[in-house]
């Protein structure tokens, strides 16, 4: 997923936070109630030579976000959504609305579940390549009709490999058909031909 500078303004600043998956499906909360950030080193634990690259013992772990995100059936956003199917009968029993929650529930299992890459959009930065970890949420009877879920996202680590094809032919007789290789000066030595024959008495 590539965004350009145009667009992370403009992710930053349209929503205080919300999750854009890679179909285009995008969750917006009715509230950011919190959001969690962890960034995390993993260091070795054994001694490090004395002007060793210290890259070499450390890696960067996935970044993970946290996000505690309130949504409702009774919310403009939730009326809106129920505009597509808008009856004078919903209207009257007052229904507009009543299965949102439901649905984004739906949505972010579904995400979960396609391991769908997603963007982040936090009010401190934008994260890419996340998928969803895990959904957590609780329904009482003062919440039956609105959704707080914590939704733990983590980074997945994009790497870019180089491959290569070497000709059979070339490995068919390494030591005629491989590549020459430059292995420097060396240092020649004089070698003995002196060869010594133990003679061996047959009637022994």
């Amino acid at each position: 997923m590539t965004t350009t500078a145009t667009e992370i303004a403009s992710l930053l600043f349209t929503s205080n936070g919300h999750i854009v998956a890679a179909t285009g499906t995008t969750t917006t909360p009715d509230i950011v109630a919190r959001e969690g950030h962890r960034d995390a080193l993993t260091i070795t634990q054994h001694p490090v030579e004395t002007g060793a690259s210290i890259t070499d013992h450390a890696f960067k772990m996935p970044a993970e976000v946290r996000l505690e995100y309130g949504f409702s059936n009774s919310s403009i956003q939730a009326l809106g959504s129920d505009f597509d199917s808008f009856s004078l009968t919903d209207l009257v029993d007052g229904n507009l609305g009543e299965g949102f929650v439901k649905e984004i529930y739906a949505q972010l299992l579904a995400l979960q579940s396609a391991r769908t890459l997603c963007q982040v959009v936090t009010s401190k930065r934008l994260y890419k390549n996340m998928l969803i970890a895990s959904i957590e949420t609780e329904t009482t009877a003062e919440t039956a009709y609105a959704m707080h879920v914590s939704v733990t996202c983590q980074e997945v680590i994009i790497a870019s490999t180089v491959t290569s094809s070497i000709s059979s032919s070339d490995q068919s007789d390494a030591s005629s058909t491989a590549a020459t290789v430059n292995s420097g000066q060396q240092q020649l030595s004089e070698v003995s031909n002196q060869t010594s024959v133990a003679a061996q008495d047959p009637s022994s």
